[in-house]
């Protein structure tokens, strides 16, 4: 036990390491670019990454079960079927990646023709997305690199790959910027610079880790291909349903509204995707624990599994939701001085509340993947995108919200389903009493409300105005909120002990 949790201690940092760089990274582009390119370019930046992951409904239903397959064959001594599962995903995604990227070229040829793209910019974005997308085939072509990583509970090393391609990334940047005329393909030359790295560092890894396993033809299977396929369809019904809920609300403001308030909505998309990326680095290194205990039928250890990772996922996600809430305007304020930093800080708010109970039931996401059980998590989540899309198109359509109708309506939706629908669904799953996971989200909510309203109070005796004095308060923040987590979630706990 006390090596499992040093190795997720490690797993953590690193990972937690790793989104720091991917955050620098993101902070200083989005700045720089705003700046000096204009708020619209930034837009594209980041409309292109979310464009470019649409794709994921077509690898996903390949992808999303290879490690849990691979794993457990492996655990269960069958290296045999984990050889066959391991090959067919590699090569299977090897040929949708090509299939994907023939597919993309014509549609990105007349980009200007689908979206309003000033002229300027025309030649840009289209490179900008083609590289979009050859990163992402890149990224989903070592998805069978990560097993060896999960087989061998040594999420660590795949944070130390992610953190030196993001400085190679960082770097990169850098160079270009200082020394050419800025522009926005950049950006995609450096996604595909971090991608090729992660791809080669993770086959060298997973050769180390798991050399048992190896990439032959004659292990490839159809009938392996066909059992991830038929288990992952579901999974691409639910990023469908992802997509109608947060993946469309820039082509939507682009439009709908204009080109400037979707370069506004791409700023606050910056912090709720980082955010949103927080909570997928939490609960990764908890993944390999639970599929072995999955594995080995042993209910006790993944409840406790999934109860450890609703407090740490939940203290960072409380941190950040009161810390932005808090500090939120000065910080923009700092980052994009050209901005309007109110109005950005409200927008964020909303944009990030569904996120204070995301956070803390993400970890029980990989509850539909232990279990197999996707379809009705799939329908409620494309009936919540639908009801967003919907939202949205009549929150413009009728009233003046503008930007505020297009997050308000992710934000109720993302909350009716992580409260009520995620902890009791996943209840089910695993054969446990409905109310499991209720304990543990309370004290996480009453922890939430506490530490906005110590933070907002401080800020009322003392606001910084400077990076140093913002950084410092925001040290501060992170001292006092983790107290009152654990004293919040994990305190009568112990008294009870004692």
């Amino acid at each position: 036990m006390q090596q499992n949790n040093k190795r997720l201690g490690f797993s953590l940092f690193w990972m937690g390491l790793a989104m720091i760089i991917n955050y620098g990274i993101s902070f200083v582009l989005t700045s720089y670019i705003t700046e000096t390119i204009g708020v619209e370019a930034n837009g594209f930046v980041t409309l292109a990454k979310t464009v470019s992951n649409y794709a994921i409904i077509f690898t996903g239903a390949l992808n999303v079960f290879a490690s849990r397959y691979i794993s457990v064959e492996y655990h269960k001594g069958n290296i045999e079927k984990a050889e066959q599962y391991y090959s067919s995903v590699f090569f299977a995604d090897f040929i949708l990646g090509v299939i994907i990227l023939l597919l993309t070229i014509v549609p990105i040829l007349f980009l200007d023709q689908i979206l309003v793209i000033p002229a300027d910019l025309s030649k840009e974005v289209k490179l900008l997305f083609v590289l979009d997308f050859l990163n992402f085939i890149i990224v989903s072509a070592s998805t069978a690199f990560l097993s060896g990583a999960i087989v061998k509970n040594r999420m660590d090393i795949t944070g130390k790959i992610q953190t030196v391609a993001y400085l190679s990334e960082g770097i990169f940047l850098f160079v270009v910027y200082k020394n050419c005329t800025p522009q926005i393909s950049f950006v995609g030359l450096g996604l595909v610079l971090s991608a090729a790295i992660i791809f080669i560092m993770n086959g060298i890894c997973v050769r180390k880790l798991t050399p048992e396993l190896h990439i032959r033809r004659k292990a490839f299977s159809m009938q392996a291909v066909k059992t991830l396929v038929l288990n992952g369809i579901w999974f691409s019904v639910n990023s469908l349903g992802n997509l109608l809920n947060t993946g469309l609300d820039l082509v939507i403001t682009d439009t709908m509204l204009t080109t400037l308030e979707m370069g506004q909505l791409s700023v606050v998309k910056v912090v709720a995707t980082i955010f949103s990326a927080l909570y997928s680095v939490l609960a990764q290194p908890f993944q390999p624990a639970l599929v072995k205990a999955y594995a080995e039928d042993d209910k006790e250890a993944v409840i406790g599994t999934f109860k450890k990772g609703i407090q740490i996922s939940g203290l960072v996600s409380n941190l950040a939701f009161a810390g932005f809430f808090a500090l939120g305007e000065v910080y923009y304020k700092l980052w994009t001085p050209s901005q309007d930093a109110h109005f950005l800080h409200m927008v964020t708010i909303i944009a990030v509340f569904g996120g204070i109970m995301e956070g803390a039931v993400y970890p029980l996401y990989y509850t539909y993947t232990l279990t197999l059980k996707n379809k009705v998590p799939c329908f409620f989540t494309i009936l919540s995108g639908l009801f967003n899309v919907g939202g949205m198109f009549l929150l413009i359509k009728f009233t003046d919200l503008g930007i505020y109708g297009v997050v308000l309506t992710t934000a109720v939706l993302s909350w009716g389903i992580n409260f009520v629908f995620t902890p009791l669904y996943t209840s089910h799953c695993l054969g446990v009493k409905k109310t499991t996971f209720y304990p543990a989200l309370l004290k996480h909510l009453l922890s939430c409300i506490l530490m906005s309203g110590i933070f907002y109070g401080i800020t009322k005796i003392y606001m910084p105005s400077n990076w140093l004095t913002l950084i410092l308060v925001a040290l501060l923040f992170i001292i006092i909120g983790s107290l009152v987590h654990i004293v919040i979630t994990m305190g009568i706990k112990k008294r009870k002990k004692n």
